[in-house]
């Protein structure tokens, strides 16, 4: 970056088959992005370490797709920049229980339930599940606050 004079990125896409476990937080130490898009491989544990490392450098989760086969062994997430949310006029609200969440990639079915309340027991499938055992929050690409912990 330095050495063609980029001061800023606004959008860095990971797609590194595993290896971002490695690169991406050395990264964020040195670099803020506004808007990551990344796939995560591995486990739920691991998956859930590498977006609690993100959210204490100041990422906020928008969006997660599980990719097609219903694991969490490749899984897409986005997130933004604490820093950016003005810039691109996101606002951060609570969010209310939903009863359903449709999944894109299989639009007739959904992705998992939602039940009791945001900050205390949060349930979408095996992560959220996860994160919501460990206190995290979790919240919808429709208006998410997404900041786990």
């Amino acid at each position: 970056m330095k050495s063609e004079g980029i001061t800023s990125v606004e959008l860095l896409k990971i797609d590194i088959e595993g290896a971002e476990f490695d690169v991406l937080i050395p990264f964020l130490e040195k670099n803020t992005v506004c808007q990551i898009l990344i796939e995560i491989h591995g486990t739920v544990k691991k998956v859930v370490g590498l977006l609690k490392m993100m959210s204490l450098h100041g990422y906020l989760l928008f969006h997660y797709e599980i990719n097609p086969g219903g694991n969490l062994q490749a899984t897409e997430f986005s997130l933004i920049h604490e820093s950016c949310l003005a810039k691109y006029g996101a606002n951060l609200i609570k969010i209310q229980p939903i009863a359903e969440i449709d999944d894109d990639n299989q639009p007739d079915e959904p992705d998992g339930l939602i039940h009791h309340h945001l900050f205390d027991d949060v349930h979408v499938g095996p992560m959220a599940q996860l994160v919501g055992d460990q206190g995290g929050q979790l919240v919808h690409r429709k208006a998410l606050k997404a900041q786990f912990f």
